[in-house]
């Protein structure tokens, strides 16, 4: 009989424990359940409450299970940041604000809206990237700047016009500062300009289009005024170039006068297309100057940009500015139309339209910046 009495018992203890159990887990389970509102809300009133050893424990489960937004995850490592400088634990103070820092790189800490030790904190961090990639999509005009002029029919009158082409490209930004950077770019232009002579031999004319394409590569130093909304800046630099082909298109008019005054004159026309980059030097060199203003997007950038090249070289190779006509025959321009190269350099202004893409990294920074204006805010907030 008392053997069955102990077996009842145990019996009875054991599924009692075991319901126990059954209950516990899910409850246990809850706990590791992050809800985000619900999460931030109890570690705010904890916080509030003096209870600082429970907050990392409660903001746990959401942080690493990436369950907060943005800003949810920039408020809990706040919390975290201030609650280990009340606790003395500098360490685990840094490790959090870098933690903030990565997920908002561009978070600044505020005597507005942080504790002072943690604006002090923060001047010994940084997120500033020292490295952005960037792109663009360019319109362009070319201008020849005459250096010599080689015209062979004296009387005739010349003249050069622009004509709109495009460019394509991107490069990569070193931030010296927030302000100061130097950019390297890689360019693929595509360029042209336009030329027309009339009363050659004394009624022809002609009208020629050259076109290049080209690598350009643009090495600038570059000032942005920091501002909210649109941030101006100005750049100068120099840049380099190797020529990839060059063609000139002929429209020769060749204008015979009548016997008589009413007859007028016969026309005929021809056309010649001609690869001129044996003509061009390949590698050639320009100074520029520019400007645009820049907004922010989300954590990157847009920007506008207007630039102006002034070539420093002449294009022409003076060694092969006419060709041998027994080689070459009546295709020559010279001699199909009176034409013979200038002398000169190449200037270029360019509109463009692109992105910037920082490379933020959040560190902590070997020389602490400084507090004089941490100070300064705290004064002004005290007279207020």
């Amino acid at each position: 009989m008392r053997r069955l009495i102990d077996r009842r018992l145990l019996k009875s203890l054991w599924l009692t424990v075991s319901l126990l159990a059954m209950l516990a887990i899910p409850s246990l389970h809850a706990q590791d359940k992050c809800d985000p509102e619900v999460t931030l809300t109890l570690a705010n009133d904890e916080f509030n409450a003096g209870h600082f050893y429970g907050l990392e424990a409660i903001l746990k489960p959401c942080l690493e299970t990436n369950t907060f937004t943005k800003e949810q995850r920039v408020r809990a490592y706040q919390l975290l940041t201030q609650t280990y400088l009340i606790l003395e634990n500098p360490l685990a103070a840094e490790d959090s604000y870098l933690k903030l820092l990565e997920a908002n790189p561009e978070y600044v800490s505020s005597p507005d809206r942080d504790p002072i030790d943690v604006v002090y904190l923060s001047k010994k961090f940084t997120a500033t990237p020292i490295f952005s990639w960037f792109a663009h999509a360019a319109g362009n005009v070319t201008m020849p700047r005459v250096i010599t002029d080689h015209n062979v029919t004296p009387g005739s009158r010349q003249q050069y016009s622009i004509r709109p082409r495009w460019a394509l490209g991107g490069g990569i930004i070193w931030n010296y500062n927030d302000r100061l950077t130097a950019e390297l770019g890689l360019d693929f232009v595509n360029t042209s300009y336009g030329y027309f002579q009339d009363k050659i031999f004394t009624d022809d004319n002609l009208t020629m289009t050259e076109d290049q394409l080209a690598l350009h590569m643009p090495l600038s130093v570059k000032y942005t005024y920091i501002r909210k909304g649109l941030s101006p800046y100005a750049y100068a630099g120099l840049s380099g170039s190797a020529l990839l082909s060059a063609n000139q298109n002929f429209l020769v008019v060749d204008r015979t006068p009548g016997e008589t005054a009413d007859e007028g004159f016969a026309e005929q026309t021809t056309e010649l297309d001609i690869d001129v980059a044996f003509r061009r030097d390949v590698i050639n060199r320009a100074a520029h100057v520019g400007a645009g203003f820049r907004w922010k997007y989300k954590l990157d950038y847009l920007f506008v940009d207007v630039r102006y090249s002034f070539g420093l070289n002449n294009v022409v190779r003076q060694d092969r500015l006419i060709r041998d006509y027994a080689v070459v025959g009546s295709d020559e321009p010279t001699f199909a139309a009176g034409y013979v190269d200038d002398f000169f350099r190449l200037d270029q202004a360019m509109i463009s339209v692109g992105y910037i893409k920082p490379l933020y990294k959040p560190r902590k920074l070997k020389r602490a910046r400084s507090t004089r204006g941490v100070l300064k805010d705290v004064k002004e907030q005290d007279n207020d």
